[in-house]
């Protein structure tokens, strides 16, 4: 079965033209013809430029990307057949960083000539690998057994309607908290209803925390939906610079 696969430029830095001094982001989303949302302020920071795309947008799953990860062709064919749980909130995706240097093979030193096995170790700056295998393959894996493993923004897929019901279940508790909580509504290129917090901050599923893609989780595990730590790399990124 044959479905939609809109994509959108979700630019946090208004880079639209309205400064010669910087790329024009609105052209290059036209180059490659995928949609384009600019928004005015930073608000939320990432959680919020995520807000601001959200209520734009109807498609049933959610696919979050980096401007630097690099999906792998299979990858919407790898993780969307998890959804057929209709408990699933979200996949995970291992992330990849392949950047980091692989160092080598111990049988490729003096030493490891001489032992036997040394194929099987690696030695150098990462060990591991490209990618933070101890913690996506052990870690957030074996947390799958307790429905535990949280996301991690990048290379992750989400169910929309469990985002929209995460909204209106916080929305009401933050209501029962405090009798002056209110939601404003702005309308969007004419189109739809976008709420907002009284200081101005859009509501939206992803909360602005240490880290939006957590925090989600976590609230979204409280409200009894289900989640996966794919076991497979389906995309490539630069690590963190710092």
């Amino acid at each position: 079965t044959e479905c939609a696969v809109n994509i959108y430029l979700c630019d946090d830095g208004r880079r639209d033209g309205r400064n010669a001094e910087k790329e024009n982001f609105s052209q290059l989303a036209e180059k490659y013809g995928i949609n384009y949302f600019v928004r005015e302020n930073n608000n939320g920071f990432k959680a919020g430029n995520l807000n601001h795309a959200f209520w734009q947008t109807d498609g049933d799953l959610i696919v979050i990307l980096d401007a630097d990860t690099r999906v792998f062709p299979e990858f919407l064919v790898h993780l969307t057949g998890y959804f057929r749980d209709e408990k699933i909130a979200w996949v995970q995706s291992p992330q990849w960083f392949y950047d980091i240097p692989q160092g080598k093979n111990l049988s490729e030193t003096f030493l490891g000539k001489l032992l036997p096995f040394s194929s099987k170790i690696r030695i150098g700056k990462n060990i591991f690998g490209t990618d933070p295998r101890i913690f996506y393959d052990v870690i957030l894996r074996n947390r799958n057994a307790s429905n535990a493993a949280f996301c991690c923004g990048a290379g992750s897929v989400h169910r929309r309607s469990a985002l929209d019901k995460l909204i209106t279940n916080q929305s009401k508790r933050l209501k029962e908290l405090n009798s002056a909580f209110h939601l404003e509504k702005e309308k969007i290129n004419n189109k739809n209803l976008m709420p907002f917090y009284e200081d101005g901050t859009i509501v939206g599923p992803f909360v602005h925390h240490i880290s939006e893609d957590i925090y989600t989780s976590i609230l979204l595990h409280a409200e009894g939906w289900k989640s996966y730590q794919h076991p497979d790399v389906e995309c490539k990124m630069l690590s963190p610079q710092t």
